[in-house]
């Protein structure tokens, strides 16, 4: 052994030990401990494991600790990074999220460290998170553009062009979105998971804009080349409504799947909804439950359900008079501010839907406005005047609603923008007693005795059953919703049955 170790470790550290002074450098380099800058690199592992498993608190500390420990550290841009992502992903504090991404792309190190393209990335969804007004969308295309000059060869450039092509679309550039988009899937970048999402959105954009078998190509093209992914699952929901909708005959369109939902009779179910898993979801003018003979149903605090939603996370809301009450959550209540007086509870919800920035429109049979809501239930505004009975919002935000006087209308950022007439060429509406939309725009539109399918030019598209002698056609729709790949679920009262139709 080396004699001069054996000294230092023998003679002279006890000694400065024995004064007080501190003796980490012989200790960790000697014994073979790891150095600040494995420990920085190890912790940002460990924070990347609990961010996967969902414990967002845990690694925050660890990301944090990076920052405050080892801020020159080669770890330390991206500790910042995922300390940014977290806060725009989980926690959903944007101005944290902001201050974090926006340390990296404004200090002269970590603005040269890898973090700092995708820095600008989470920058642009930061404003498109605080909403889709044409300032939030112009400041992100400009983040956007910034990292893409800056970084024109980083691996995020996929992410980059992506987001470009969401601020295109939710401004309503539809040509400007579709070329974005194009421009992942031609510019080689097989290998980025971003590719398959911008084939989905490109597939969507050609079908809204007329082009619906070139939309079909490119989400077979997502199945193709990422067949294990969830990204092809999707793209195979798509493929199948458009097929329906385009490709089979439309006395075929449709069929009983032979598969009842629930066993349990029940008269006068008002509300169906199916959830982002699949899970068929029923309510009453008592209670709400899974449409599955196995499971209890449930009513969301003694209330009686008005109507069922999707949040903008999925989760299951019930309308429950004056409240929003997401399943396994408390109640959000809803008012309208009054001047000089308390606010004003609402009390009788008849109809609500989700925008793409996650914000509530709400009906209450009581009040002659539809009412913004943030998802918090936070009061943002009228969006617009008038009474609906029925409210679906779709591609892009345009909203549609059945009035008092069961006109069927659509509206665009809260203006009038067409009206569907309830008679035409080869078909008649009754009493609408449903309205839904698709995630290309078709507006689905159900009375006692049939759906119909409305297209982008919104001219009847399809309808259902196509005849009065269908085999198991409904006989009295009393509620109707619509899954991911296009079929119809149908409460039906006078077989007391909820059913499915493939």
């Amino acid at each position: 052994m080396n004699n001069l170790y054996l000294f230092v470790r023998v003679r002279i550290l006890p000694a400065l030990a024995g004064f007080g002074i501190a003796v980490w450098f012989g200790t960790s380099v000697l014994d073979g401990q790891p150095r600040g800058d494995d420990i920085a690199e190890r912790r940002l592992q460990t924070g990347l494991s609990f961010a996967t498993d969902g414990r967002y608190t845990e690694a925050l500390t660890d990301f944090e600790a990076i920052v405050e420990l080892y801020p020159l550290n080669p770890a330390a841009d991206n500790a910042l990074l995922e300390i940014a992502r977290v806060h725009l992903e989980a926690t959903e504090e944007l101005e944290l999220a902001e201050n974090y991404a926006s340390r990296i792309v404004d200090d002269t190190n970590y603005s040269q460290e890898d973090a700092a393209p995708e820095a600008y990335v989470i920058l642009a969804r930061i404003m498109m998170a605080r909403g889709h007004t044409v300032e939030n969308l112009n400041a992100a295309l400009a983040q956007l553009e910034r990292g893409l000059g800056l970084w024109p060869n980083a691996a995020t450039v996929p992410q980059a062009l992506f987001f470009t092509g969401e601020a295109h679309r939710r401004a309503g550039r539809l040509d400007e979105a579709l070329e974005a988009f194009g421009r992942v899937v031609l510019e080689d970048h097989e290998s980025s998971i971003w590719t398959a999402r911008a084939g989905l959105k490109a597939g969507v954009l050609l079908t809204v804009m007329g082009d619906p078998l070139s939309g079909m190509a490119a989400f077979q093209q997502v199945r193709d080349q990422w067949p294990t992914s969830p990204e092809a699952t999707i793209a195979l929901e798509r493929n199948s409504i458009l097929y329906r909708l385009y490709v089979r005959s439309p006395d075929q369109a449709f069929s009983f799947a032979g598969e009842m939902l629930s066993t349990r009779r029940m008269r006068r179910v008002e509300h169906l909804l199916v959830d982002d898993a699949g899970e068929v979801f029923y309510s009453t003018d008592r209670r709400v439950g899974l449409a599955d003979p196995a499971a209890s149903p449930w009513a969301p605090a003694g209330e009686r359900p008005r109507g069922l939603a999707l949040d903008r996370h999925g989760a299951v809301t019930v309308l429950a008079r004056g409240s929003l009450v997401p399943r396994n959550s408390g109640p959000v209540p809803l008012s309208v501010p009054r001047r000089g007086e308390d606010p004003k509870q609402l009390r009788e919800l008849d109809a609500a839907g989700v925008t793409e920035a996650g914000d509530w429109l709400v009906m209450d049979r009581d009040e002659r406005q539809i009412y913004r809501y943030s998802p918090d239930g936070r009061y943002m505004g009228i969006f617009s005047s008038g009474r609906a009975e029925q409210l679906a919002v779709g591609f892009n935000d345009q909203v549609a609603i059945v009035d008092r006087d069961n006109r069927i209308r659509l509206m665009t950022e809260g203006e009038a923008s067409q009206e569907i007439p309830r008679e035409g060429p080869n078909y008649e509406i009754d009493d609408p007693v449903a309205i839904v939309f698709d995630v290309f725009g078709h507006l689905y539109v159900a009375d006692e005795e049939r759906v119909f399918i409305f297209g982008q030019d919104r001219r009847l598209l399809r309808q259902f059953p196509t005849t009065d002698d269908v085999a198991e056609a409904p006989r009295k729709i009393t509620a109707f919703a619509l899954d991911a790949f296009g079929g119809f679920v149908i409460a039906d009262d006078d077989d007391e049955r909820i059913v499915r139709y493939r």
